[in-house]
């Protein structure tokens, strides 16, 4: 941009000289430049301009006597630009030729004026290093100021970042410290996974609590029963606590298999859906209820399903259903109940 800025102020530095020459030149009849115009060509953008007038027929005006030529002939009536060596120096040049009459004679006048090229350069780098040194200053105080910003912007997530620190594991309760509306969101939603952290904590320390409390009735029984085995003497009776005692078996680990059921489906730990067959899963599950059935004297039957029930799911967690549901026909069907249909 200097480079270009620098080429464009320095052309029209030479077509104003050259028309100032021309014009002298018309007024004095070749004689002479004016004095402005000779002040204007020695400091013209900052560098020297050389200058040459040749008038009607070709004869010398005034300047330099032998000018850069250029490589084409320069259009009539238009200003022509070109670069050329004088005396080993890189020139840029103006070339214009006008209709003029001098001492009565009439014809072409010919303009030419040039201007060393290092002149160019040296004003484009002085105009270059200017704007640079703008454009780092401006940049720098824009670094400055975008630092105290963020430094001032920060100050109370880092007050945020501070007390959060301070804290204690236990301590899940909402951050109530004002922080800038930008954060708002990100503190909500950091209080909103508190809370539900801290629900998902109370949810298993219930669960636990609950289970201990379940669990505690069966394995004492399972204790006293096993116990009291070793002194029976008579055999009836001793089976009959051996088979006691093997039911209150299966009745805790039932028991605990359903609570460590309800743990995994209360975190979605289940198992991976599969394709089965629904019917197989409730034959298995009536096989294994038909021992407790008989013993109330109880008419359980099973009413499959004439086709294939095929289905996509968790099959262990069906079956668990399937038992839930028989077991609490079992359990909470009364005493006047005598048959249970599957």
């Amino acid at each position: 941009m200097a480079q270009q800025t620098s080429e464009e102020l320095f052309d029209r530095s030479l077509l104003a000289a050259a028309l100032a020459i021309s014009r002298d030149i018309t007024i004095s009849d070749g004689d002479a430049l004016s004095p402005s115009t000779r002040n204007f060509i020695s400091d013209a953008g900052g560098g020297e301009i050389f200058y040459h007038v040749t008038g009607p027929g070709g004869y010398y005006v005034t300047g330099y006597a032998y000018p850069p030529r250029a490589a084409e002939v320069p259009v009539r009536d238009e200003p022509s630009y070109y670069v050329a060596d004088y005396r080993g120096e890189e020139m840029r040049v103006l070339r214009m030729v006008e209709s003029r009459t001098i001492d009565n004679l009439s014809g072409d006048t010919i303009v030419t004026v040039w201007q060393r090229a290092s002149d160019r350069q040296t004003f484009a780098r002085e105009l270059a290093l200017r704007a640079f040194s703008l454009v780092a200053g401006l940049m720098a105080a824009l670094a400055l100021v975008i630092w105290f910003g963020v430094q001032i912007g920060l100050r109370p997530l880092n007050d945020l970042q501070e007390a959060i620190q301070q804290r204690s594991p236990d301590d899940l309760g909402r951050i109530r410290r004002p922080v800038p509306e930008e954060v708002a969101g990100v503190v909500s939603t950091l209080n909103r996974l508190l809370g539900q952290m801290r629900d998902s904590i109370e949810a298993h320390q219930a669960f636990i609590s609950d289970a201990a409390h379940q669990l505690r009735n069966p394995t004492a029984a399972l204790l006293a029963l096993a116990e009291t085995l070793p002194d029976v003497r008579d055999e009836t009776e001793r089976n009959a606590r051996q088979n006691e005692l093997i039911a209150a078996a299966r009745a805790s680990a039932r028991l605990t298999d359903q609570l460590l059921q309800l743990e995994r489906l209360r975190y979605g730990n289940t198992g991976p859906v599969t394709r089965f067959d629904l019917n197989q899963i409730v034959k298995e599950v009536c096989e294994a209820m038909v021992p407790a059935a008989l013993t109330r004297d109880l008419d359980f039957t099973l009413d499959r399903f004439d086709g294939p029930l095929i289905m996509d799911g968790d099959p262990v967690l069906i079956g668990e259903a399937l038992t839930n549901l028989v077991e609490n026909a079992l359990r909470h069907g009364g005493d006047g109940m005598t048959q249970i249909t599957v």
